[in-house]
């Protein structure tokens, strides 16, 4: 985490062709590599020179994604929470990149409602799915940062900028549940196509909140109501309940064919939710849920130690031995 707090403030002025862009609309674009206050998507390859280029990836115009930066902030709260709460030197370190990355966030928030706004490409990790306006997923990551950066700052004795990001949480929570909540759960977004879809992972700001002591982003009965509605649908109503929890439903229960990303489960998803799940109480629903991973990846398909990022219907994978299962470790952290 040191070691990407060393590029928050960084620019590389090289550019990209914009791999998407090219490939979806046919059109030529190119992107900068690094934007100064832009969380990097990686720290490099060592096809290139990984300790002078970071984002290697170049699909997306990383950059300008709406969730790097949140998850960069959280990352930061969550080592310190998770290593006891007494590495003030490690917070010092970050908190003049954090502000930074705050900052930078805060240009999206492009009518003034407190909430950032996505662009209308896939400008998060789930890198083929467009969101426009704003959203579930980005939208609250972002104000689970907002809440970090408030207690990293009180941490540090800032009481200015930690009244400064309360105030910016107030405002962006209330924003997210007037313009996302629609009684049962949070919609997708504001502007796609995908609008009123249900998203499996709608509501990972609030399971790392749960993980990391940071609080209600959203009242508890919100959270209970759509993760009884993910259960439901995306899970219960995707291959019988005994494949995991699918990344996207529609809100009548059909299957999305729009991408290929709102077709499969990501394996490292299906755990996130099924710790949120165990963390609000919802035992009998989590473990069915994380037990789809089971099926699919050890008992059906026998891939074992080499768990897919994702998979489809059909058990057919995408992308072995990937990081985000690691997921599966937030069910201990849940149940402790």
């Amino acid at each position: 985490m040191r070691e990407y707090t060393d590029t928050i403030p960084e620019t590389n002025p090289q550019h990209y062709v914009w791999a998407w862009k090219l490939q979806h609309d046919h059109k030529y674009a190119t992107m900068q590599r690094k934007a100064p206050g832009a969380a990097p998507h990686d720290l490099g390859s060592p096809t290139e020179d990984p300790f002078v280029n970071v984002n290697q990836y170049n699909y997306q115009d990383v950059s300008n994604w709406r969730d790097l930066n949140s998850k960069y902030v959280l990352m930061v709260w969550r080592d310190y929470v998770w290593s006891d709460s007494t590495d003030i030197d490690f917070l010092r370190y970050t908190w003049k990149a954090i502000k930074q990355a705050m900052e930078h966030l805060g240009q999206y928030d492009t009518d003034g409602d407190g909430l950032i706004e996505n662009g209308g490409f896939p400008d998060q990790t789930y890198d083929n799915w467009v969101a426009r306006g704003e959203s579930a997923y980005s939208g609250g990551l972002y104000l689970a940062a907002l809440r970090a950066t408030a207690e990293i700052a009180r941490k540090l004795g800032d009481s200015n900028s930690a009244s400064n990001y309360d105030g910016l949480f107030k405002k962006a929570q209330a924003s997210f549940i007037k313009n996302l909540w629609n009684g049962t759960y949070f919609n997708y977004d504001q502007g796609s196509t995908y609008h009123k879809d249900i998203m499996a992972e709608q509501l990972a700001g609030q399971w790392y909140a749960n993980l990391s002591g940071l609080g209600d982003l959203v009242p508890p009965q919100m959270r209970k109501s759509a993760l009884q509605r993910v259960y439901d649908y995306n899970v219960m109503k995707f291959q019988n309940g005994e494949m995991g929890a699918l990344n996207g439903m529609g809100a009548n229960g059909q299957l999305l064919h729009e991408n290929e990303q709102v077709e499969e489960v990501w394996t490292g998803t299906t755990f996130a939710i099924a710790s949120h799940m165990l963390s609000e109480g919802m035992r009998d629903q989590a473990f069915h849920t994380a037990r789809g991973v089971y099926n699919v990846v050890w008992k059906d398909r026998g891939y074992f130690f080499r768990t897919p990022e994702a998979y489809d219907a059909r058990g057919m994978f995408r992308a072995s031995m990937y990081m985000r299962p690691g997921a599966i470790w937030s069910m201990e952290m849940a149940l402790k």
